[in-house]
């Protein structure tokens, strides 16, 4: 991909060629943040993600994040209208007309069939599932 013989001594500079064959001069610190910028912003391509208790709070947060970052994800709550708006906001935010980058089913974690089922859902979707967020809960006393 680099070719040393174009390094220029004193300026640490050097010649990049791409894939249309046109050279582009970049400092080395330059490529090493473009390179760090790239892999950060797509580090969760092609994971598939459940995230329970996620349509709001930590949940929704995470989701949100996790789609930034080139992942798919599903959206696991008993919050329907709150996961299916989290759903829509995301979807028109990256221009995913499919609704292919997240998703929304009503899973009540303390019920084993629901679980069952949105996991069911991530492998029939996507092919596999990477991550398990495990973040429902319910507040008050305990």
């Amino acid at each position: 991909m680099y070719n040393k013989s174009t390094i220029k001594k004193g300026n640490h500079r050097f010649s990049k060629k791409r894939e249309d064959k046109t050279d582009i001069n970049l400092s080395v610190s330059e490529l090493l943040l473009k390179d760090m910028y790239t892999w950060i912003m797509h580090r969760l391509e092609g994971k598939v993600a459940i995230i329970t208790g996620g349509a709001s709070g930590f949940g929704e947060a995470t989701a949100r994040l996790f789609v930034k970052h080139g992942g798919k994800v599903i959206i696991a709550d008993v919050q329907d209208e709150k996961g299916i708006g989290l759903c829509n906001d995301v979807t028109s935010s990256t221009n995913d007309c499919d609704n292919f980058s997240i998703s929304y089913t009503h899973c009540n974690v303390t019920d084993d069939t629901d679980v069952k089922n949105v996991v069911n859902i991530a492998v029939s979707k996507y092919g596999k599932l990477d991550i398990m967020f495990n973040n429902a809960g319910i507040s008050g006393n305990a």
